[in-house]
């Protein structure tokens, strides 16, 4: 595959991830009409993880880290962004995310934020060693004799 169609395969398949991202959170569900703002990092999760249920509170936390991960993996393996830029890339995202969920009157919540972004890092780094290795191995293969 060239280079300007792996950078076009790429770039679309971050715009697939960032549209799956914003059809999840931002489809209307259950908790419309209960607008909340939690702006104390750590709050929420340990209210679900000792109030509500540890098996609740670890499905929003993995769903969260989880949701960013493919973000920050393209950010840096397909678009050519670095893991700084990939991580607040996602932090950028997901605030904006939590403003609008706050504006149609759901919950906005700085521990997605936290998770999310948590969660395009490690994509990000994830890429970063993927791509340090298939370098690595392209660089020490032999051409082949003809």
């Amino acid at each position: 595959m060239s280079v300007p169609l792996a950078r076009l395969t790429g770039w679309c398949l971050l715009l697939a991830s960032v549209a799956v991202v914003l059809g999840v959170t931002l489809s209307p569900g259950a908790s419309v009409g209960a607008r909340t703002l939690n702006l104390r990092p750590g709050h929420d999760i340990w209210l679900e993880l000792h109030n509500l249920s540890v098996r609740t509170g670890l499905v929003n936390i993995v769903g969260n880290i989880a949701m960013f991960v493919p973000i920050g993996f393209l950010l840096v393996a397909a678009v050519g962004d670095g893991v700084a830029r990939a991580a607040t890339g996602g932090a950028l995202l997901s605030a904006t995310i939590e403003c609008c969920q706050y504006q149609i009157g759901r919950a906005a919540d700085i521990d997605d934020v936290l998770l999310n972004t948590t969660g395009a890092l490690f994509g990000a780094l994830v890429a970063l060693v993927a791509l340090t290795v298939v370098r690595s191995a392209l660089a020490r293969r032999q051409p082949l004799p003809s």
